[in-house]
């Protein structure tokens, strides 16, 4: 797992400041990631758990896998369904 900076940033950082302004049901492509990272977020799996979990923690909201697309942005109360 790598949680190292990117600049002066962590990783799972730079994904949360991504997608924590995003509306609900935007759909983050893996690219769109990549692009937010600076380098192939495929290897970032482990950082995107840190980043829905503080997603979940401050804004009530989720990233649900959208499987060979990226992360979908869903409502907090939802969570229970994708648990």
């Amino acid at each position: 797992m790598r949680f190292e900076p990117k600049g002066e940033k962590p990783i799972w950082e730079m994904i949360y400041e991504h997608v924590v302004d995003l509306p609900i049901d935007t759909l983050v492509t893996f690219d769109d990631l990549s692009k937010a990272i600076g380098e192939d977020f495929i290897r970032q799996r482990s950082a995107i758990y840190k980043a829905n979990n503080k997603l979940i923690e401050n804004k009530k909201r989720i990233l649900i896998s959208i499987r060979g697309s990226g992360y979908r942005i869903d409502e907090g109360a939802k969570q229970l369904d994708h648990a």
